[in-house]
């Protein structure tokens, strides 16, 4: 009867626990000894893989989902680009012809002064700019890849974005694996990302602080790994799924291309790119790039 009565109890303890479970999927039996510990033991790891693999499904369906996006996109994207350059270098042009007439004489509308005439041209540089980057959509990378020194690539857009920005209060702590092997890549694409990354940890710390750069390799994956860390007010959960959409953007300034760029870039190179929120402040990002064969 007594040894009834303990089975009893760790059978309709399980279930309890299972009902529990189904309400909240994060749960795990607590820890039994003899058969019920084996049982619940089992649960417990069949529970930990249904959990993986449900990650696994959600990330893949999220890469999916924006590789079709950017796809459609680029095709979109290509056309108007190509439409758009060729009106945009005749306006230019013919403003330009009107400046010099305007310095040759004085008989000029009032309504037509150089001024006016440099806004526009200056507005029609913008409209260029914002071409230039859509078109990296459709043609991400140069077809001419080659060997490339990720440490060398870092520590040139490190020393151009210092002295570019010229920021005191922000300082870069290099961490990089000596003697990585080189990879076959378009090392001003590459620039760009990091070029991205950077700006994006620069403007998300306005009082400073410290941004970390490490390189490293992993054999098991045969990859090549970047990580910046920063210690910036980091990005909220309720965005970071859209970071790498185009055109969006949480700043009040900013077209939101330079992630979905970055995206393309690194994809194009058959890499990963993530954020992930530290433990204390800011945000890690992480590059992932295959290693040459």
């Amino acid at each position: 009867m007594l040894l009834s009565t303990l089975l009893g109890g760790e059978i309709k303890g399980i279930k309890e626990e299972m009902e529990k479970i189904r309400h909240n999927p994060s749960l795990r039996l607590r820890k039994r000894w003899g058969i019920f510990g084996y049982i619940s033991s089992s649960i417990n790891d069949m529970l930990d893989i249904i959990e993986e693999e449900d990650n696994q499904r959600r990330i893949l369906e999220r890469q999916l989902n924006q590789k079709e996006k950017l796809a459609s996109l680029g095709n979109m994207i290509a056309g108007v680009a190509h439409e758009v350059k060729t009106p945009l270098a005749i306006i230019k042009t013919r403003i330009q012809m009107w400046q010099k007439e305007i310095e040759r004489t004085s008989c000029v509308s009032e309504h037509i002064s150089p001024e006016s005439m440099q806004m526009v041209i200056d507005e029609t540089n913008r409209l260029s700019t914002l071409v230039k980057r859509l078109l990296i959509f459709s043609r991400p990378i140069d077809k001419k890849m080659k060997p490339t020194d990720i440490n060398k690539l870092i520590d040139e857009v490190v020393s151009f974005i210092c002295i570019e920005r010229n920021d005191i209060k922000t300082s870069v702590k290099l961490n990089l694996t000596l003697d990585l092997p080189t990879i076959q890549a378009d090392e001003n694409s590459l620039k760009q990302v990091i070029i991205n990354i950077l700006e994006n940890s620069i403007e998300a710390m306005p009082e400073g602080g410290i941004i970390s750069i490490s390189s490293k390799i992993d054999r098991k994956t045969n990859t090549i790994t970047i990580e910046v860390d920063d210690q910036g007010k980091g990005i909220s959960e309720d965005i970071i799924n859209k970071v790498f959409d185009p055109f969006f953007t949480s700043k009040e300034s900013g077209a939101g291309l330079g992630l979905s760029i970055s995206y393309q870039i690194i994809k194009a190179h058959n890499g990963e790119i993530s954020f992930l929120k530290n433990p204390g402040n800011g945000m890690k990002c992480i590059i992932k790039l295959p290693l040459s064969n």
